[in-house]
């Protein structure tokens, strides 16, 4: 499988987080980490300020890249995958 990572991401009011996007084998897929992943595990304190979410998400997409990857290996899924705190122990702020 054949993937990278965009350098496009933004805020998601729906979902409430920020989305950022991944071509595999030539197809987009879009991917979001709740605020309340990056409040939780990455340190950011007020999920209101968009600011600092933006700044956590930044300072640690690596790690939220290399979750993302993982999930490519649990097959084709139409729908975009949430990560958030329902994923116990797959995110480290360290």
């Amino acid at each position: 499988m054949k993937f990278s990572f965009k350098n496009v991401f933004g805020m998601d009011r729906i979902i409430d987080g920020i989305y950022f996007y991944i071509s595999i084998n030539g197809k987009e897929r879009r991917f979001i980490i709740t605020k309340s992943a990056l409040q939780d595990h990455f340190g950011v304190s007020d999920v209101a300020n968009n600011r600092d979410l933006i700044k956590a998400f930044k300072i640690n997409r690596k790690k939220i890249e290399a979750i993302a990857k993982k999930y490519l290996n649990l097959g084709d899924r139409t729908d975009p995958i949430v990560l958030s705190t329902d994923l116990p122990g797959v995110f480290n702020a360290g």
